[in-house]
This record gives structure tokens, sequence and C-alpha cells, in this order.
């Protein structure tokens, strides 16, 4: 399992996150919340084994991330960035087939079948033979999330732990083809045992389709718990810096429904 151990985390020197413990779990879906600075992107560029852990600990299946090789780490985990680059204007199907480079054993065919279900998955089929550059922003960022789902499913070992992290997959997404990610991403979870976690902004799209939330606020981790238990009023003010109300979804009983109000004209808290 994929965990952090009163971890603290940095960029350019300068400490992010202080103090913060986690484990991401399979078969589960794990939304990452917080304002802009907050520190989203550097907790998951940590867990993924690209940053350094400034203090405490980073570990997979008991061992710390610095201990495992790229190639091996590359096997357990799939990573989505925020802004992912393509130096070269390749086809679709070159792309997402990018995401088995892990695995050299899987033969074509295979391999072929997998790209096939990864561009349907992610409402992406009806793009493949053409040029990526060519795509929109949105259409980009679905085959790139089709790339790791293939990263994912490529591991053929039964039981193994795999995990999906994710960073801001919605942001250039229209509504219909959010909700269709996050869809695909809880079926990954729910049907193939895979660990996901999810850095958003909306916090009534983590609600809807996250099982637990991470919110960050201050450099430190607070709340982990379901989105009833950490989506509160006084939570989302301290964070956001907004008053907020938290009522019932009038179509999801049980889930909560979050209006932010805006501040009175020349308020300056």
């Amino acid at each position: 399992m994929l965990q952090a151990i009163d971890l603290d985390c940095a960029r350019g020197g300068r400490e992010v996150l202080r103090g913060v413990s986690l484990d991401v779990r399979p078969g589960e879906v794990l939304g990452v919340l917080g304002a802009n600075g907050a520190g989203k992107s550097t907790l998951l560029a940590t867990l993924a084994g690209e940053l350094a852990a400034a203090g405490g600990a980073a570990r997979l299946d008991g061992r710390p991330l610095g201990a495992w090789g790229a190639p091996a780490l590359a096997r357990r985990r799939a990573v989505l960035p925020q802004s992912p680059a393509l130096a070269f204007d390749l086809e679709v199907d070159e792309v997402v087939r990018m995401g088995a480079y892990p695995f050299p054993e899987l033969a074509p065919a295979p391999l072929s079948a997998l790209a096939g279900q990864a561009l349907a998955l992610t409402d992406a089929g009806h793009l493949a033979g053409r040029r990526y550059g060519r795509l929109s922003g949105g259409e980009q960022q679905r085959v790139q999330f089709a790339r790791v789902v293939v990263q994912l499913l490529a591991c053929r070992t039964a039981g193994e732990y795999r995990a999906l992290l994710l960073d801001e997959p919605t942001a250039s997404l229209d509504p219909r083809h959010q909700i269709a990610l996050l869809r695909a991403v809880r079926d990954l979870a729910r049907l193939h045992g895979a660990a996901a976690l999810v850095v958003l902004h909306d916090v009534n799209l983590a609600a809807a389709w996250c099982d637990r939330i991470a919110l960050l606020g201050d450099g430190r981790l607070v709340g982990l718990d379901t989105p009833r238990r950490v989506l509160t009023e006084a939570h989302l003010h301290a964070v956001y810096g907004l008053a907020a109300r938290v009522l019932d979804h009038p179509e999801q009983p049980g889930q909560p429904w979050v209006l932010f109000r805006a501040p009175p004209q020349g308020a300056t808290d």
C-alpha cells in the first residue's frame, strides 16, 4: 500500500506541507482538496516518488519510495500530471500505448485490446488514428487518461497493489466528461482493486465521487475522512477563507452539497 507517514513536503527549498499521514487504499478513491498553493500537487509528486520527502516517510508496500527503481515503481503506480507534455505529434493510438512501456512482456495483440478498452473507458475511442497535436485540450486530457489506464491495467499479477495518481484530471473537461472520468476512476477502483488518489478543485465533485477526502490547509492536513465528516462549514472556511453552507444533496441522500457564499463587496475577510 502507498502510505505517507508524518510526511513533510517541500519545493524549491520552501516547506509546503508538514506532518501529513495518510494511506491510499485498494478499491478506494481518495480526493485531495485545498486552496491554490495548499500543496496538493506537491503531495502527489512526493507520493509518486518524483519528489523526495523533506521529512517523514513515503512508502510503498513498506519500503521507502526512494528504494524503488524507476522501472519497478512504474509497474506499480501510474501518474497523470497536471499538464502532461508531449514532445512529438504522435497518433492517439501511439500515445495510449505508451502506458505499456513498463511492461515489455505484453504482446502486441493484448496491448491493442487494452488500448481499445482504455479509449472506450475514457470516451475517446473515436479519436483513435487522429494526431494528438490536433486535438482540443479536453480531448488531449482524455487521451492522456487512457494512457495511464493502460499503465494501470497492464499489470497482470493477481492481487498486486496498483495506484492511480491523478493531478486535476478534470480541469480542462466539460461537465459531461468530468463525470465520465471520475466514474471511470471509481470503476477502476471497484472492479480492478486499484487505489486512486485524485487532486480536485471542485468540492462537490469530490463529495460525489470520492470515498474519503484529504483536505489540506496552512501546510497541514485539516481533515481526512468521508466527505460528510470532512466538508464541514468550519473546515471549508478555514481552508478557503469563504463562508459556506453544507446541505444535504437534493438527489443523493447522505451526500453533502456545498454552497460557497461570496464575501460582501469591499470585504477584506
